[in-house]
């Protein structure tokens, strides 16, 4: 009892303390535009409707610019959609689903609808109840695009959907008939348009399909074949007119093959040709194709069979299948190379085929035309080549080109004279193809010469060596045989051995230089060097014993010495050679520079007049970034030479030294390395360094110079315009010059030096080369100056500036004006029209001072900026002068002088007529336009009622007002705004409909399923429903739009359209000319709780079990729960008397509970089992076991057992209070079924029946 007292209380007492829920209006608001001229958007309407598909309001948008407003007052998920008249087309999707949250948000941005077109209308009068295919498509000189096509209904009718313009209606080409006159004009407007006259249809389509050997159409095959090129022919006995066909059909080519017989192609990539419209009538069609692969070349060429037909009133689709075949080849040489040069002969199965099917090219190409499908043997066959075969499977799937290529070439020359009869030469393959170390991988060839030494062998393509064998020598001892290209033929071995003679010219001694003799084809024979002794005249070198063949002669020596030729090539044939000359012409040094730069060099006098040519020796010399060499030509003594042999006396020169200087953008760090090996004063390692761009060196003895640049000089220029006045502004202008991405020490740089020279400033910087690949960014600054470029990036790789940097100075101009009369801080923007002189189209900010001034600067030209000037309260626009201005009347006309305007401020109040109460929640559109903008604000009252807009520009303005629940006067209102008025207009609405208030809560500990929705239902007034839906936050609700003087019965739903178990299920509401507050429900939870099985042990009346104070563990008895399906033991328990229980771990299954054998003082009790299927919170179980007596017992009270299950009951009832109170609200329930009267039963029969006749209207609606 206690316990149903404490739950009526809270539910009673819990709609005492729920606040009222704050009631507020969200606006949704959009757009239909539309790029159609002439066109009535007021046509067209926005229609809210809810998730169920209910509509909950609906309005007309504006004609001129498709505006629309739409106020939602229940949170929840709706649907906005818009519509227009029979016939007009949307853009997809023409609907948005809204959300709207707790806190009104979920409709921020405006909706945008574009009216796209119109519906085009026709019928086909002679379709025959079959269904064609048709399309709409641009004119002819729009290209003929393809915009929609559609398919009659099979009763001629037709539709498409198109924007505004002229079209085109024809056939598609899947379509087996043809529109007279070949195609139909219709444009267009701006409205829905019906086709006239309707579409008449004329003459048939024959569509012909080329396919392969299999059956399958001709387009080529993923991954080989890119393109099928097929030519259809269609034969005619007379000319057939084509020119009026569908759109898009290609027209055939026309040819009149003579005695009336006209031929008409059509070329397809598809495997597909349409012969359109064409006249009942005997035509005869062939075709070929063309097979080529995706990189262009020929695959394989096909022609099909011919077939003729009788067309008579139904479109035919006629199968060409391959007939014969064409093949591509070409014949390649040794190293894959096409085979040019005579003609090749092909052969097809070992025939050489006649030139009339054979073609064969001089770029190693061939055709064989007219070959049956199936396995073909391809040859070829030229003079000294021996050409492999290709088994060809000849098919629609040949890939590519046949290939032939050749497998062997020919040897031959000549043996002269043929020493005997046993002469033979041996030809072995070189490991090596370089020609270089000769050794075998295969036996050796031996080749026995014909009886005039003439022989002739083929070979694999390769490099081989031959050489005779015979007693008597021949030469070359040995050939290089090179077959890797062509054959070798015209080869002689002779018996002739020669030398090679000649002698080397030196400037001083000839220590250390030597001369070498190698074969021209990288084979080397044993040569020999000649060392010039000082005072002998000869430097002559001789090779002899050697083999007819081409040798180079070279001369080796140290890398500073200039030669007039370093290499000659000698052709060593029937006579030996002699004359082979070398002169040394001086010596060279080598320079390794890291960058260019430009060096001056000269000789160092040594005696102390200066030479009067000291000036002509200066020679200057521009050194590139890497290895740079120069030459010095050195006179030696006067010499005598020998009329024989051209030889002369040497003698040696004294090395002279040299000073040079380096000009460059660089800083160089110069090592100057000497070849003596002796370390000179200030030399480290016999390397001499300087850091100063200027050293010397010696020749001959300097073997190299180094030159390391260590940092650049970057330059950077300001050159003044003709504007300005010269120096003094030079003085105004400076450079920075920062390092991106380097540290806050490092990021600026400073100028090394800063020069003035002219209308030239020039500011140098040092950059070191370290810095390589790090980006600079050089800016350019004055007060009076603007400069082309404003910045340059600078990305340094280590090299000199090829172009110079320049920064071009301008002198700039400045914006001034004023605000008439006098207004400080208006914030002035001057916005660039344009960008010119290199500017950057940033905006230029500033405001006005105390006496109304501004001033920008400097730019470029003033009439580039357009000004923006704001404040609160104020508009601002260009002032016109006036003849009161007097004197200043002129200066007043400039484009920078402004006029304010206070600006006016619009108060609106709303109020209930009856009540004279302020009026909340009131959406609120003004719209309006003034001289200078337009103006649009949505606006929801706050609780005074009053919508307060300041700065308002003097116009005219309509406002709209909408609250549900309220109709005023009329649906618009225009207010007439002048300047620095304030307008105040109060606004009256009569109240209509009425609403309910309430709170929905729940005992349970919870959260609210979400979302809840509340209805009311009124029967008497003509089914009248209104809903909400339930904030989530504050579990509050309001239900709007109640009609006055109506019942409703209120009550709450799910999402899915279920009532939801609430207390009470539903409320009668009578409404009145008032609100209804206090409807608050209580939902019960819907989660069942853990299901339990209670058990009892039912003993015989004389039976006990369990004992007094002392009992031991023998006086209980074991209970076991179990999972019927697998045995396995869940729970158990070892139980003092007759009753027990367990929780369940889930539903739906099938338990069994166990008694174990068990022993009292006077009972014995054998083991028993109970199965059960747990469907409900509750389960109870009574097992019954057949006891025995023992002999000696002793009897305990029942009373024990009472008390223990009192105290178990209330122990369990505390530890489970959620469970204690569900029994107890089913023990109530109980209750009530005996004691509640009949009316009460009653009410809940027309509940239920109440609740069915709702979900049976709501079913109505949606659909």
């Amino acid at each position: 009892m206690l316990l149903r007292i404490i739950l009526c209380s809270v539910v009673f007492l819990l709609p005492f303390f729920v606040p009222d829920s704050l009631a507020k209006v969200v606006s949704c608001e959009g757009f239909v535009k539309t790029k159609i001229p002439d066109i009535d958007l007021s046509k067209v309407q926005a229609k809210l409707f809810t998730n169920h598909g209910n509509l909950k309001y609906e309005t007309e948008c504006n004609a001129q610019n498709g505006h629309f407003l739409i106020p939602i007052y229940n949170k929840g998920h709706y649907v906005i959609k818009v519509s227009g008249p029979t016939g007009w087309i949307f853009s997809e999707p023409n609907s948005r689903a809204v959300e709207i949250a707790d806190d009104g948000t979920g409709c921020s941005n405006d909706i945008i609808v574009e009216l796209v077109g119109f519906e085009i209308v026709g019928e086909v009068l002679n379709e025959g109840g079959v269904k064609l295919s048709l399309g709409l498509y641009t004119t002819e000189k729009d290209g003929g695009v393809l915009v929609a096509k559609t398919e009659t209904d099979g009763r001629g009718h037709y539709k498409f959907n198109a924007k505004p313009g002229v079209y085109v209606i024809s056939t598609m080409t899947d379509a087996g008939q043809c529109v007279a006159r070949g195609t139909v004009s219709v444009e267009v407007t701006n409205g829905p348009v019906k086709v006239q006259p309707d579409i008449t249809l004329a003459g048939h389509n024959v569509r012909v399909v080329v396919v392969d050997e299999w059956g399958n159409k001709m387009t080529g095959e993923e991954g080989k074949a890119a393109v099928v090129e097929t030519l259809v022919e269609l034969h005619s006995d007379g000319q057939i007119d084509f020119q009026h066909l569908p759109v898009n059909v290609p027209r055939p080519q026309a040819k009149n093959t003579g005695d009336d017989v006209w031929t008409y192609t059509v070329e397809t990539r598809t495997g597909t040709a349409l012969f359109a419209c064409l006249p009942s009538a005997r035509y005869t069609f062939s075709a070929a194709a063309l097979l080529r692969r995706k990189d262009g070349t020929q695959r394989i060429g096909v022609k099909f069979e011919r077939k003729t037909i009788q067309l008579g009133a139904n479109a035919v689709e006629l199968t060409l299948s391959v007939a014969i075949f064409r093949l591509f080849g070409t014949v390649l040489d040794p190293l894959g190379r096409p085979l040019v040069g005579d003609r090749v002969s092909i052969l097809l199965d070992g025939v050489a085929r006649p030139a009339k099917g054979t073609t064969a090219s001089n770029v190693g190409t061939f055709e064989l035309d007219g070959v049956s499908g199936g396995k073909h043997r391809i040859g070829a066959s030229k003079e000294h080549y021996e050409i492999g075969q290709a088994v060809v499977d000849v098919s629609t799937k040949l890939d590519g080109l046949i290939e032939l290529r050749t497998e062997r070439i020919a040897f031959c020359g000549t043996v002269s004279p043929m020493a005997s009869a046993d002469l033979s030469i041996e030809v072995a393959q070189l490991k090596n193809n370089d020609g270089g170390q000769m050794g075998t991988n295969a036996p050796a060839v031996i080749i026995k010469p014909e009886r005039n030494g003439h022989f002739c062998r083929m070979l694999s393509p390769g490099k081989y060596t031959a050489r005779v064998i015979s007693p008597t020598a021949y030469t070359p001892k040995q050939q290089l045989v090179d077959l890797t290209e062509k054959p070798l033929v015209g080869v002689k071995f002779t018996q002739f051995l020669g030398k090679i003679a000649g002698w080397i010219e030196c400037i001083g001694t000839c220590d250390g230089i030597s001369v070498e003799l190698s074969s021209h084809g990288g084979g080397h024979s044993p040569a020999f060097v000649t060392n010039i002794k000082p005072n002998e005249s000869d430097g002559t070198f001789q090779f002899a014993e050697i083999s007819p063949s081409i040798y180079k002669v070279r001369v080796v020596s140290s890398e500073n010495v200039w030669w007039d030729s370093i290499e000659q090539t000698v052709h060593l044939v029937e006579k030996d050679v002699d004359g082979v000359h070398f002169v040394q012409k001086g010596f060279k040094m080598d320079i390794q520079s890291t960058h260019p730069a430009k060096m001056e060099y000269a000789p160092i006098v040594q005696h102390k007049k200066p030479s009067t040519d000291s000036v002509q020796q200066l020679k200057m010399v521009h050194l590139v970034s890497g290895l740079n060499t120069l030459f010095f030509p050195m006179p030696s003594s006067p010499t005598e030479k020998s009329a024989a042999k051209g030889k002369r006396q040497n003698h040696r020169t004294p090395p002279q030294p040299f000073k040079f200087a380096l000009s460059s953008c660089h800083d160089f760090e110069i090592v100057v390395a000497d070849g003596d090996g002796k370390a000179a004063e200030n030399t480290f390692n016999g390397q001499q360094k300087d850091d100063n761009n200027s050293g010397k060196f010696t020749m001959p003895g300097t073997k190299r110079v180094e030159l390391v640049a260590k940092a650049t000089r970057l330059p950077i220029r300001i050159e003044l315009d003709g504007d300005s006045t010269g120096r003094g502004e030079l003085n105004l202008v400076d450079m920075k010059l920062t390092c991106d991405g380097c540290s806050s020490e490092e990021a600026k740089l400073s100028p090394i030096s800063d020069s003035i020279n002219g209308t030239v400033r020039t500011f140098v910087f040092r950059l070191e080369q370290q810095k390589v690949g790090t980006k600079f960014v050089a800016t350019a600054h004055s007060a009076l100056h603007l400069f082309i470029p404003e910045t340059i990036a600078i990305k340094f790789n280590g090299d000199c500036q090829e172009e110079p940097i320049v920064f071009r100075a301008h002198l700039g101009k400045f914006i001034e004006g004023h605000v008439r009369p006098a207004i400080s801080e208006v914030s002035v923007t001057a916005k660039r029209r344009k960008t010119t002189g290199g500017g950057k189209g940033t905006d230029l900010r500033t405001q006005t001072d105390a006496d109304g001034k501004f001033r920008f600067g400097p730019v470029w030209d003033e009439q580039d900026f357009e000004l923006m000037l704001e404040k609160d309260g104020f508009e601002f626009k260009p002032y016109t002068p006036t003849a009161d201005d007097g004197p200043s009347h002129r200066q007043l006309r400039s484009p920078f002088v402004f006029s304010a305007t206070k600006l006016s401020q619009l108060i609106v109040r709303f109020v209930d007529t009856d009540l004279k109460t302020p009026l909340s929640d009131v959406l609120v559109s003004v719209s309006g336009s003034s001289s200078s903008s337009d103006f649009r604000s949505n606006t929801v009252t706050d609780p005074t009622g009053t919508l307060n807009i300041v700065g308002l520009a003097p116009g005219t303005y309509f406002i709209r007002p909408i609250l549900k629940e309220y109709k005023f006067t009329a649906n618009s209102f225009s207010a007439q705004i002048a300047e620095g008025q304030t307008e105040e207009i109060v606004l009256e609405a009569k109240r209509y409909a009425y609403s309910i208030y309430g709170k929905v809560s729940t005992i349970s500990s919870k959260m609210l399923p979400s979302p809840i929705y509340v209805e009311a239902l009124s029967e008497q007034c003509e089914n009248h429903l209104e809903d909400d839906v339930v904030d989530s936050s504050t579990n509050e609700f309001r239900v709007r739009g109640l009609k006055p003087s109506c019942r409703y019965k209120v009550f709450l739903k799910a999402e899915s359209g279920e009532q939801i178990k609430a207390f009470p299920p539903l409320f009668n509401v009578q409404t009145g000319n008032e609100d209804k507050r206090d409807v608050h429900f209580v939902v019960f939870p819907n989660e069942l709780p853990a299901a339990t099985v209670v058990g009892e042990l039912e003993l015989p009346a004389n039976a006990t079990i369990g004992g007094g104070v002392s009992s031991s563990s023998s006086s209980t008895f074991r209970v076991l729960l179990k999972d019927r399906a697998t045995g396995k033991i869940i729970q158990e328990q070892n139980v003092p008397g007759t009753v027990f229980f367990f929780t369940l771990p889930a539903y739906k299954k099938h338990y069994a509970i166990e008694i174990g054998r068990s022993e009292a003082k006077k009972l014995k009790i054998e083991p028993i089992s109970e199965e059960f299927f747990a469907d409900s919170p509750f389960t109870f179980i009574r097992l019954i076991p057949r006891p025995q007596q023992r002999s000696v017992d002793v009897e305990v009270h029942k009373a024990n057992y009472l008390g223990l299950a009192l105290i178990l009951l209330i122990t369990l009832a505390f530890l489970n209070q959620t469970k204690t109170k569900i029994l107890v609200e089913f023990l109530m329930e109980r209750a009530r079924k005996f004691i509640r009267p009949k009316n009460n039963r009653q009410s809940t029969q027309q509940q239920i029946g109440l609740s069915a006749e709702l979900e049976r209207r709501r079913k109505a609606k949606k659909q």
